[in-house]
């Protein structure tokens, strides 16, 4: 490498000679897992804020323990949708309308899922129809301005 740029552990540095654009490169793995960290913890918290918002702030003890138990096989369901329609691929600084498109889809799919669980299983491990749709909506948003972000 020369003297301006220097590589350490797959995170690649670098800055041009004549201006003061500092960019960082990461590999595709810890591209990845960055990415999975972040999509997580806004799934989460979209999760937990539905719950909050649906229940006025004060959510019934019955319904925080179906919120954890939801917590641990929702996300897991929206990542792998994420995962399908390629939202940990690509650059991450061009974010187009078919990609907008293909987040809107993956987390449609998502909200659907649950939503068929709901049907089949009632309320017993499923979040309630409201948290349902506020989710899609807060989830949609928040990954998409991660998205912007970056």
């Amino acid at each position: 490498m020369n003297a301006i740029g220097s590589s350490t552990h797959g995170v690649q540095l670098s800055a041009t000679a004549g201006s003061r654009r500092l960019g960082l490169r990461l590999s595709p793995t810890i591209r990845i897992s960055v990415l999975m960290g972040a999509y997580t913890g806004t799934l989460a918290g979209s999760l937990v804020l539905a719950y909050l918002m649906r229940f006025d702030f004060s959510i019934p003890a019955a319904d925080v323990l179906v919120m954890r138990r939801a917590l641990l096989w929702v996300i897991p369901i929206q990542l792998a949708y994420l995962l399908v329609f390629r939202q940990f691929a690509g650059l991450l600084s061009f974010f187009s309308t078919p990609d907008l498109s293909r987040l809107f889809i993956a987390v449609l799919l998502g909200a659907c899922t649950i939503l068929g669980v709901w049907m089949m299983d009632g309320a017993a491990y499923t979040p309630p129809r409201g948290v349902i749709l506020i989710d899609f909506i807060i989830a949609f948003v928040s990954l998409a301005a991660i998205r912007l972000t970056f």
